[in-house]
């Protein structure tokens, strides 16, 4: 990427940082947002909570350092007094956001940007504004053992959204329902194997996964998960990692191993002009990859023949077929 292209252009696509109680993580990603210099910022907080005798200094310290804004910008702020947590504060950050802009970034706490993925972001969200099927935009990727993997493009498409930095649009964002009010006639309806069908495991991992979030589980993601899946729609991932999660600590609400694989993964720069791929699909193969490596079902035999059996399937052959296929993808 020429260095003029990101230093000599004013960043003007929106941003929203969301906080919350960890003041020295914050200023790592805040750093990064302040070396970019955008022109809109959005700065949303969740209060302290209850019975956490540190938080109220925490949550302080942290919107001091998001309050250190020098440079022409224009900001706008959402500091919550009382704790939402984190199943109702950053959606409801999100659609505020959404409110005010019809395209923009959202950037947590603990994620990492490299300077690339900013402009990555930026093209891709004028590239595919227009286009209703292309829901969300990720500054993830998980292929790097993947000896298989096409790199020849710039990014490429997946049914997964990944979280750790991403962008999207107002007329995406729409179809966020903190409730999944659809989620039973979805499930009911088996609908979520027409995106699974050549892996049935998968499906019922996700099934079981959203029917948690649809019983109230402490997050937020899930429910971005299903509306895309509800919309067939489909995400964009860097053919590089652009995003590092420095979160993971005993401070944080899900990602506490800090010798997890995925607290290793660094970040690498996007070259620019983006080469973009030939067409508008999911690249399968790479998803398969992430299945096999990020999502425990595919992990071992054993794991794959539990959920095999929890679907009911219409008749012997296709069982024995789909274990056939699941042995042969262990290799």
């Amino acid at each position: 990427m020429r260095k003029e292209y990101y230093m000599n252009d004013k960043f003007d696509t929106p941003i929203l940082f969301i906080v919350f109680n960890r003041p020295d993580t914050t200023k790592v990603v805040f750093e990064c947002i302040r070396k970019l210099r955008p022109t809109k910022l959005f700065v949303a907080a969740d209060g302290p909570r209850k019975g956490h005798p540190t938080d109220a200094e925490d949550c302080r310290l942290t919107r001091e350092v998001v309050s250190n804004i020098n440079w022409p910008c224009e900001v706008r702020i959402l500091f919550r007094e009382k704790n939402l947590g984190c199943r109702v504060a950053p959606p409801q950050a999100v659609s505020w956001f959404f409110q005010n802009v019809d395209r923009g970034i959202v950037i947590e706490d603990d994620c990492v940007p490299e300077q690339s993925f900013f402009y990555f972001c930026k093209e891709l969200l004028l590239k595919f504004e227009n286009n209703e099927k292309v829901m969300h935009i990720s500054g993830n990727n998980y292929q790097r053992n993947n000896k298989n993997f096409n790199n020849s493009r710039s990014y490429y498409f997946s049914q997964i959204p990944q979280m750790w930095g991403w962008a999207s649009w107002k007329r995406a964002w729409q179809f966020y329902d903190i409730d999944m009010k659809d989620w039973p006639r979805y499930r009911d309806a088996k609908k979520i194997f027409n995106i699974f069908i050549d892996n049935t495991a998968v499906g019922v991992m996700f099934t079981e996964l959203l029917e948690r979030y649809y019983n109230g589980k402490n997050s937020w993601d899930g429910q971005w998960i299903f509306a895309i899946f509800k919309n067939n729609g489909i995400c964009i991932n860097p053919n590089l990692n652009l995003v590092k999660n420095i979160g993971f600590d005993d401070r944080a609400t899900h990602t506490k191993n800090e010798d997890g694989e995925f607290s290793q993964i660094a970040t690498n720069r996007v070259s620019f002009p983006l080469i973009h791929p030939d067409k508008i699909g999911v690249d399968r193969a790479a998803d398969d990859y992430t299945y096999k490596n990020q999502f425990s079902v595919n992990k071992n035999l054993a794991t794959k023949i539990k959920f095999l059996l929890k679907y009911k399937f219409k008749n012997s052959y296709t069982f024995i077929k789909d274990v056939l296929i699941w042995v042969h993808n262990l290799k």
